[in-house]
């Protein structure tokens, strides 16, 4: 497979627009996954492949759909993430004897 996916917003929008238009139950973003996935299986179909180069390449788009999603979850969880409260300093400090 090809390392080099460049996902936009305007390409997700776009294909989930598509899918929206051909069966308007899609705006339910679950739907619309099961659509993408059958159509992942569709079009997998159709490469002249045996079952088991079918079945690693199910696998390896598993993991680019976990680290994607991963991926996103953290980058959204580090944009929500107010930041840390700043603490104040706290001891005491005596001078050296001499």
């Amino acid at each position: 497979m090809s390392g080099g996916l460049e996902l936009t917003l305007p390409m997700i929008e776009d294909t989930l627009n598509a899918v929206v238009r051909h069966d308007p139950q899609a705006r339910d973003e679950g739907i619309a996954i099961q659509y993408l996935a059958a159509i992942s299986g569709f079009v997998l179909a159709h490469q002249d492949f045996d079952r088991k180069q079918r079945e690693d390449f199910i696998e390896e788009l598993k993991r680019i759909m976990l680290q994607i999603s991963e991926d996103v979850i953290r980058q959204r969880t580090a944009q929500a993430a107010p930041p840390p409260p700043q603490q104040e300093a706290f001891g005491i400090w005596k001078p050296e004897k001499k």
